[in-house]
């Protein structure tokens, strides 16, 4: 099966059989290639494995249309994705090929080639760089704002629990069991009951009069709040520090919730120590990381030089005498 780009591209449905694609010359826009590639490589394909095959001629003007292709390519792809760590991007679409270049590439000079590799390694090279500058940016905001605030938050979140636990021992009546024994205020009203105390909560808040309620558990002040998004009540346990507790339907439940959170207080602080120790250590890696000089900055230097070097010598050609050179397309 024979057939251009434009003929055998968008919307031609050919890939049942196909076992193998030809491209026999080098197209102008990298989307003519996967357009030429999505023609075999594409859903309802029977063959599991498929074949591409790419020809190009030494010493010839292939080496320079490939390399316009790739250079095309590489302008898109930092376009179209975030990975690529670049602030700008030029178009080559309007790059010229001098008298010099193309008699390097009719006679097979060797330079011609080397130049072209060090250009593609020179620009993994660049990224690489990029990388890790942005890396050592990203460590310096970190050092500097990240970890100190977040270390900061939870030393004071520590402080905090830590009191909360200290006052509620003092506010707590324990049993013969060494259990804590419950008891809840609400507007004035003690209750020892769970039950009770669930439903006289219950009946504040079906009344809507919960913004005006006085209610103190275990020494600490609790507020209702209705929560619009997930359209249920929260309780507010309100100490040096705020914990919030999703209220249900259950009466008994409810009292059970609350005593959970203040029982629950020894793991949280737990919980809070371990954060900080993982920040002071996060913080002492990335003061550790940065600084490090970039790890290929000496190959990078070399290739630099050496590209210099090159470009120094094609563009020597031009001093010497034009010569008219015939290039068939």
């Amino acid at each position: 099966l024979l057939g251009s780009t434009a003929k055998m591209g968008t919307g031609t449905n050919v890939q049942d059989k196909l076992i193998a694609m030809h491209d026999l010359d080098v197209p102008w826009r990298p989307s003519d290639l996967e357009q030429r590639s999505g023609r075999i490589v594409r859903q309802g394909n029977e063959n599991k494995n498929v074949k591409i095959y790419r020809y190009v001629t030494e010493e010839t003007f292939d080496a320079y249309l490939w390399q316009i292709i790739e250079n095309k390519q590489r302008f898109i792809a930092q376009i179209m994705t975030s990975k690529t760590p670049v602030r700008s991007a030029e178009d080559i679409d309007e790059a010229t090929l001098s008298y010099a270049e193309i008699k390097a590439i009719a006679t097979g000079n060797p330079l011609i080639k080397e130049k072209m590799d060090l250009d593609i390694q020179l620009e993994k090279l660049k990224m690489a760089k990029a990388l890790y500058l942005q890396q050592q940016h990203n460590l310096e905001h970190r050092i500097n704002e990240v970890f100190p605030r977040e270390i900061a938050k939870y030393q004071e979140e520590i402080s905090a629990i830590t009191d909360d636990i200290q006052n509620l021992k003092k506010d707590t009546v324990l049993d013969e069991d060494g259990k804590a024994v419950f008891s809840i205020e609400i507007n004035g009203i003690e209750y020892n009951e769970r039950k009770l105390a669930g439903k006289a909560l219950a009946d504040i808040m079906h009344a809507f009069k919960y913004n005006n309620m006085k209610c103190l558990f275990r020494g600490m002040p609790v507020s209702i709040h209705f929560d619009g998004y997930q359209q249920k009540y929260v309780a507010r346990l309100h100490g040096k520090s705020t914990y919030n507790i999703t209220l249900a339907n259950d009466h008994s439940g409810n009292m059970i919730r609350l005593e959970n959170a203040i029982d629950s207080l020894p793991k949280c602080l737990e919980k809070y120590n371990g954060n900080l120790e993982a920040e002071q250590q996060n913080l002492k890696n990335a003061q550790q990381e940065f600084g490090i000089p970039f790890a290929q900055e000496n190959e990078f230097q070399e290739k630099m030089l050496r590209a210099k070097e090159l470009e120094t010598i094609l563009n020597a050609d031009d001093l010497q005498p034009e010569k008219t050179i015939y290039v068939r397309s």
